[in-house]
């Protein structure tokens, strides 16, 4: 692990040398790690390496909640501690927490929390303004210094959306957006929130001159009209990373050299169960879709805690477990997450062997792209029932205009991810919520009269032909929640 720590730190200096820091560049390396560890060696050997990268004239410092008991941890001699705390809290009590550890020095609130982050099937955050103005005059009226987090809201675009981990090993996975009902929203807007701090800061500080940049021109491009292209079975051979790897038991994610994305999984079946019969995967990372030659007969989830489904099956049926990993955790002593199927796989208590592993990381966007704008109107009845498929269509933005900040609505839609010209947008769930629409950049469309493509993967269910996706200049973060 220690050799691992220094290989990654390195890789991330070794691109900004010292020349090219700046007054308020700031560099993390492990985050509040005092609430899950306390190797003091293995921090020690963090700051020396880190030191030896930026040398001696850059302020190192720790950041940790504001108990005692997670500073102790977190804290590294030599090494500045600072605590972090959102709204409502005790600012006295939660800075006389740092001073037992740094009697002199500034009080620093590390990450004063402007919102939080949001989960799959739970409501949108809302923050509170009047708590987070009455926390943040409290704080500047000792002198404390301050780092908002977030104080401009973001996008986990691909599949860099992160998760989180409860008890009993429910995962609870972040939607694309993480506009975390910030000061400046995922597009870059002020928000009310930004005003009233605005306010507050001006009583303690001279504001930079000139009036606030408005919110960006968003566009609302309409309907995209969609075809089925085929089903992502039918494209394993073509999208697939790698070589197929055929196994006795099931490989992880990493295992096949994989970090994100899904990875088909399929085993020839040598008896019939005529009858519903268990098929039970224990370590299931993350969402599991399974097919019995092609047809789907349920979901294995661990979000859902449902590790465990009945089936049919007959004798030389292909039983295919189709996995997406949903997001890498960011926080708690369960970063060591290893995705894909963790365990064995179990039919009527049996255990399954002999798999096919298919990889499909979806990341080699250029391949993606040709299909998307190549093979619109080629579609084929493949099932009655859904399985995972491609939709793509293209579309012309109008004449004589610059490109505009939009928002793709897949209202109608499940579940699946969404490209514009080749770039992965993220995940969309519209069915659980509490995300709805994904943020579009202008820079990532082309103007008039070139062509862009919209390519669509739906895993669990499209809408009613005709198939469409709508482009909507207004983001909606707070709807469906499951």
């Amino acid at each position: 692990m220690v050799e691992q720590s220094d290989s990654y730190v390195s890789s991330v200096f070794i691109q900004q040398r010292r020349s090219n820091y700046s007054i308020s560049s700031r560099r993390k390396v492990e985050n509040e790690y005092g609430s899950y560890a306390c190797d003091k060696n293995y921090t020690k050997l963090l700051r020396d390496h880190l030191r030896s990268l930026v040398g001696s004239d850059v302020i190192l410092f720790t950041t940790d909640g504001d108990q005692e008991k997670w500073v102790s941890c977190g804290k590294i001699k030599y090494v500045y501690a600072t605590v972090d705390f959102g709204p409502g809290q005790n600012v006295i009590k939660a800075f006389d927490v740092q001073r037992k550890f740094e009697p002199k020095g500034p009080h620093v609130n590390s990450e004063f929390y402007t919102g939080w982050l949001d989960h799959w099937g739970e409501a949108h955050f809302r923050a509170n303004v009047s708590s987070i103005v009455e926390t943040l005059t409290e704080m500047l009226q000792l002198n404390a210094s301050v780092n908002m987090y977030m104080f401009h809201g973001g996008t986990s675009f691909g599949f860099s959306a992160g998760s989180n981990l409860v008890e009993n090993d429910i995962l609870q996975p972040c939607p694309t957006s993480y506009d975390y009902d910030a000061p400046l929203s995922e597009a870059g807007d002020p928000t009310d929130q930004y005003f009233e701090i605005r306010k507050v800061i001006s009583q303690y500080a001279d504001l930079p001159p000139g009036p606030v940049p408005p919110a960006t021109p968003k566009k609302a491009y309409g309907q995209v009209s969609l075809e089925k292209v085929t089903t992502l079975f039918e494209l394993l051979d073509s999208l697939r990373y790698g070589d197929i790897i055929i196994t006795d038991l099931p490989q992880t994610f990493e295992a096949l050299g994989q970090a994100y994305g899904f990875v088909a999984y399929s085993t020839v079946v040598n008896v019939t169960y005529e009858e519903p019969t268990s098929l039970s995967i224990e370590g299931i990372r993350d969402r599991g879709y399974v097919f019995v030659d092609l047809d789907p007969v349920g979901i294995i989830s661990r979000m859902d805690i449902v590790r465990e489904i009945n089936i049919t099956i007959k004798s030389n049926q292909i039983l295919t477990i189709f996995v997406e990993n949903q997001g890498r955790i960011c926080f708690g002593s369960g970063l060591k997450d290893f995705k894909g199927i963790l365990s064995n796989v179990t039919l009527n208590g049996i255990v399954l062997t002999n798999w096919t592993h298919f990889s499909l990381p979806l990341n080699n966007t250029r391949q993606f792209e040709d299909r998307t704008t190549n093979e619109v109107g080629s579609e084929k009845k493949i099932s009655d029932s859904f399985i995972p498929s491609l939709f793509a269509g293209n579309f012309i933005l109008p004449e004589g205009e610059d490109p505009k900040d939009t928002f793709l609505d897949p209202t109608g839609w499940h579940k699946g991810v969404a490209f514009v010209n080749g770039f992965n947008l993220g995940r969309y769930w519209p069915v659980e919520g509490p995300q709805i629409t994904l943020f579009v950049p202008k820079n990532l469309l082309l103007p008039y009269p070139k062509l862009n493509s919209l390519g669509v993967v739906e895993l669990e269910g499209a809408p009613s032909f005709p198939y469409s996706m709508e482009f909507t200049d207004v983001p909606n973060l707070n709807g469906r929640v499951a």
